[in-house]
């Protein structure tokens, strides 16, 4: 029973220091053609943070780019478009994140 007992509680801490999810939502600018995202959880994160956006002409733009972020820690994720004629015209992020052990 006690080796019961004892499994049953290692195998409970497994569990609470498993990664959980953490729900950021990155603030861009078309403009600029850049994307800014904040770890406001209080733990260091791991993420993975894309970009799509589309030009004036159409044309799409994609940026993926894994990031550590650490408490407090701001990154900043840019796209650039070669044709000065045609600018970026909208921009959107997503970031997946999950808390580190």
């Amino acid at each position: 029973m006690k080796k019961l007992l004892l499994a049953a509680t290692i195998l409970a801490a497994c569990f609470n220091a498993s990664a959980a999810s953490v729900f950021i939502f990155p603030t861009c600018n078309a403009f600029q053609g850049e994307c800014t995202i904040y770890n406001s959880s209080g733990k260091d994160i791991n993420c993975n943070i894309q970009l799509s956006g589309m030009t004036q002409k159409g044309r799409p733009v994609n940026a993926f780019e894994y990031r550590m972020l650490y408490q407090g820690m701001i990154a900043w994720i840019r796209v650039f478009n070669t044709d000065a004629n045609d600018p970026i015209t909208s921009l959107q992020g997503t970031a997946n994140c999950n808390t580190i052990n």
